[in-house]
């Protein structure tokens, strides 16, 4: 397969998947989302696995043995000292293209300042959980207390709720969940819900599959046209 890079969109953009609950499919969203830039918006495309796991970049050199075309280039950062991670953003600000980072899961990690201050949007997945609601929390106070601390820091949280269960939830929960919703508008832009299917947790970080297209379209479409200021009919 030959990859026509003729029509690329090539805005600079620094993108961060980032939420200190684990369990929320950080990871997986943000492969999802990856492949759905690169193979259906013809974004050119850089990710950045600083997660000190390696899971995306783990994933990455498994299907790189299967597949030979490789859409993107998927790189592992460590975020452990600030100045070079300074200066790696200060890099990823000048390429042409999009860079998406999956984040550690803390911001005590030392360098995630820097990530946070080079950033222009943060997608923050989340759960209807108390746990995961309180920790969702706690991670936009914390960030908000870093901008105020640091003015440069822009980054616009983008919010998507993931592994949501139309079968699941009682009048008092619906209202409970529109409550939280209501807060997290308050910080940021709530993106449509991601359904909960086993299609989405078998992605690779090659291209996305019919059935996953589908599954996620209406969430991606949205975050990508708030993104990249993009008004049309898809």
């Amino acid at each position: 397969m030959e990859i026509d890079n003729s029509n690329q969109i090539r805005d600079n953009k620094i993108i961060l998947f980032a939420n200190q609950k684990g369990g929320v499919g950080k990871t997986t969203i943000c492969g999802l989302f990856s492949n759905y830039l690169s193979d259906t918006r013809n974004v050119s495309l850089l990710v950045i696995d600083a997660d000190p796991q390696q899971t995306f970049a783990s994933r990455r050199k498994d299907d790189s043995r299967r597949q030979k075309d490789i859409p993107y280039k998927v790189q592992s950062v460590t975020i452990k000292d600030p100045s070079s991670t300074r200066n790696i953003m200060l890099t990823l600000r000048g390429l042409a293209g999009t860079t998406i980072i999956d984040t550690p899961g803390s911001l005590t990690q030392e360098g995630m300042k820097e990530l946070l201050a080079n950033a222009d949007y943060i997608v923050c997945p989340y759960h209807y959980d108390l746990n995961t609601i309180d920790s969702t929390r706690a991670f936009i106070l914390a960030v908000l207390r870093l901008k105020q601390a640091y003015p440069q820091i822009k980054a616009q949280f983008i919010f998507v709720c993931n592994k949501y269960d139309v079968r699941v939830g009682k009048g008092s929960e619906l209202q409970a969940w529109k409550i939280v919703d209501e807060f997290f508008k308050k910080y940021g832009i709530l993106a449509p819900r991601i359904g909960n299917y086993a299609d989405l947790e078998r992605y690779n970080t090659i291209s996305n599959s019919d059935k996953a297209d589908k599954l996620t379209k209406q969430c991606f479409d949205f975050i990508f046209k708030t993104i990249y200021k993009v008004n049309d009919n898809d």
